[in-house]
């Protein structure tokens, strides 16, 4: 009798830890971000977004990005199987790439590497590149999130 008690706690702990380690879903509020870029009021298409949350987890802050599509039109949202990004603020980034007509590029070339190369120029402009220096600052709510950007002057390949 004593070794089947035993052996129920065993398989209660056991089942205890399975279950408790079990994942799937969301861990928590997330908010699906949508919007347009705009540079000095026309759709800045194929453009980079980064998203740098302001707050530090673990010495560690969360970036997530995406790219705008020939309209300008952006959607971020989804990750790791979740519903879209910790709710929050967030400094927000944008870089768009300008070749150099006939510039053929590796598809791991980065802005950096490619005006270092002469092949193409970083369309926006500076401040809207650098997560310390951007002027573009938003909040992300749980649930749905319309939110434009703005982008004022030209970059060096405009």
């Amino acid at each position: 009798m004593r070794r089947w008690v035993c052996c129920g706690l065993w398989l209660a702990t056991l089942g205890a830890f399975v279950v408790g380690c079990g994942g799937g879903g969301s861990s928590g509020p997330a908010g699906r971000v949508s919007g347009v870029v705009t540079q000095d009021g026309s759709p800045a298409a194929d453009a980079r977004l980064t998203f740098t949350n302001t707050t530090e987890v673990n010495g560690k802050k969360d970036v997530y990005s995406t790219t705008t599509d020939k309209e300008g039109k952006y959607n971020l949202g989804g990750f790791a199987g979740s519903s879209g990004i910790p709710p929050g603020t967030y400094k927000v980034t944008v870089s768009k790439l300008v070749l150099k007509k006939g510039a053929v590029l590796p598809p791991d070339a980065d802005v950096a590497q490619i005006e270092a190369s002469g092949m193409g120029s970083e369309g926006m402009p500076k401040e809207y590149t650098d997560p310390g220096a951007t002027p573009l600052t938003v909040t992300v709510n749980d649930g749905p999130n319309d939110i434009p950007v703005q982008v004022k002057g030209k970059g060096k390949g405009k």
